[in-house]
């Protein structure tokens, strides 16, 4: 039942991809909601058209069901046209026989997701949100929550000024990422698995085409990617992340573009053709944390301030983009019931809904990890067999699929 007393139905603190994706979900029944940011508004402005949307700036992949959930939000038609399509999966270790490639086709579909420069999708997710009935607070710098009997208050400066403003919703969804805030204010605390491991990030040229296929890499050290991104002035490229221990991040990270497509091509071999030349080199932390409370009466934490996983096929923001899809359907499901949005109950049936899924995705990225990462004659052999007989199990290949592209249970994509 809505509250007329209560300045908004929903605050969300935070305007990530996460953020501005749930407003989006749940303004489809819901009209009265805010988010808050402490950015100002002139870094939200868009990227010039003539600039490359994809240069020094890392990409996401987004699964199947998360470009479903994108286009029940109409909004992929605007995403797709700069995406590169992700058709296959290449998956192979270093030093172990065997390969596999997983398809599309294999679930009966045409793509396995698409691969796309976070400010394209950025830039049209806040261009929705900026037509939708949906207010936005620039540059206001939280400074406390109050968890009230059966609402949440929130306190917070717009420009630093003196005077305090106080606002007050049935929901608070907290969405201000790592090291979050938010959930600090609330004394929610955040279990710490982060392995000492960064991640290289460039875009390297090539001497053929990808046909559509991403590439995954294992070894003891790490992983390497290589995603699709769209072809520039005839050059065919791909994203390039490469996850290594730190030292040996530091060392990389000193070599001459030369010695580093050597290092790297010998690395990953020759199945994607020579790496000719890379741009501009970054280098990013990994973290994996868990926050030791997803939900509270009218407070849900999501995205990177609730989960980040090893970063695997981009599961991170394709599971925090589910979370969000499940929650916006309990919530609306609830209000149409009578029943506060905001209440434990309703916000317990979201978290019972889709802990397996969060569980299931974290895991997968982590037990991942380690089966390459042992490095001994029988893992070897192990791995090599698993390989080699993975291509004789259809339905083993079929649920690989599936859970990457987003899948649970019967349910279909998105």
């Amino acid at each position: 039942m809505k509250d007329k007393s209560r300045d908004y139905d929903i605050i969300i603190i935070g305007a990530g991809l996460v953020g501005l994706s749930a407003s989006l979900l749940m303004s489809r029944k819901i009209e009265n909601i805010l988010v808050l940011d402490n950015k100002r508004e002139d870094s939200f402005h868009s990227l010039p058209e003539s600039e490359d949307p994809y240069q020094g700036v890392k990409s996401i992949a987004l699964s199947l069901s998360s470009t479903k959930i994108f286009e029940a939000l109409g909004i992929w038609k605007d995403i797709k046209k700069d995406a590169a399509i992700i058709e296959n999966v290449h998956v192979s270790s270093k030093g172990d026989v065997g390969s596999v490639v997983l398809s599309a086709s294999e679930i009966g579909e045409e793509v396995l997701g698409h691969n796309v420069a976070n400010t394209i999708l950025y830039n049209s997710l806040y261009r929705k949100v900026k037509s939708a009935k949906i207010d936005f607070q620039y540059d206001s710098n939280l400074e406390g929550i109050s968890c009230k009997k059966d609402h949440v208050e929130i306190c917070f400066r717009v420009n630093n000024k003196v005077e305090k403003k106080i606002l007050s919703a049935d929901l608070l969804i907290v969405t201000d990422g790592l090291n979050s805030k938010s959930s600090g204010l609330l004394g929610i605390d955040s279990e710490d698995h982060s392995p000492l491991q960064e991640a290289i990030f460039t875009n390297i040229f090539l001497s053929k085409p990808t046909l559509n296929t991403a590439y995954q890499r294992f070894s003891k050290d790490g992983h390497m990617a290589l995603l699709p991104i769209p072809v520039l002035n005839n050059d065919h490229r791909s994203e390039f992340i490469w996850v290594l221990p730190k030292n040996l991040s530091d060392e990389y990270s000193k070599l001459s573009d030369k010695e580093f497509l050597r290092v790297s091509q010998q690395f990953f071999g020759y199945r994607a053709g020579n790496f000719k030349k890379l741009d501009k080199r970054l280098r990013f932390p990994i973290y994996r944390q868990q926050a030791t409370e997803q939900i509270r009466h009218n407070i849900v934490i999501m995205g990177n301030s609730a989960h980040s996983i090893y970063p695997i096929a981009a599961q991170g923001f394709n599971l925090s983009l589910r979370d969000a899809q499940k929650l916006s359907s309990v919530i609306i499901n609830s209000r149409e019931c009578g029943k506060s949005i905001g209440s434990f109950e309703v916000l317990q049936d979201y978290l019972s809904e889709q802990v397996f899924d969060q569980s299931l995705t974290a895991g997968f990225g982590d037990n991942l990890k380690s089966a390459f990462a042992k490095d001994n004659p029988l893992a070897r052999f192990v791995r090599s067999v698993s390989l080699l007989g993975f291509d004789s199990i259809p339905s083993l290949r079929k649920a690989v699929i599936n859970l990457g592209v987003g899948v649970r249970g019967n349910s279909k994509p998105g």
